[in-house]
């Protein structure tokens, strides 16, 4: 955000992976829905960290600081409140799992060369 550091990134890749977790494993929701409701909180989260900083005149280093704080503190106390636990099950008994890990994390095999599939996505976005 405004060309300086984001230190938000990292915890909220852990937050997007909880709520992915959390609402495929605690709520029984199928994994794309989890997924589905993660990138929509991440995406909030990255506006409220524009919204702040062009509000506030703040540097984005101050902002996204204060966003790592509150995620960090928010995904302990989330996750101990609705599994009792401060971890998630394992996302391999998660209904959807199976299609998910079909499409990102399987192998190809084009003409007897093995390839795997995050290789191809990437070939294919760029």
């Amino acid at each position: 955000i405004g060309g300086e550091f984001d230190l938000s990134a990292g915890v909220m890749v852990t937050s997007s992976a909880l709520i992915s977790s959390m609402f495929s494993y605690q709520m029984t929701a199928n994994v794309w829905v989890g997924v589905f409701v993660s990138l929509l909180v991440t995406l909030a989260i990255g506006a409220f960290n524009g919204f702040m900083l062009t509000r506030t005149k703040l540097p984005s280093f101050i902002i996204t600081l204060g966003t790592f704080l509150m995620l960090t503190g928010l995904n302990l106390g989330f996750t101990k409140l609705i599994s009792g636990t401060v971890s998630t099950k394992a996302i391999g008994d998660m209904e959807g799992f199976d299609s998910a890990r079909a499409l990102f994390a399987s192998t190809l095999t084009l003409g007897g060369v093995e390839f795997k599939v995050t290789i191809l996505w990437w070939a294919a976005l760029v």
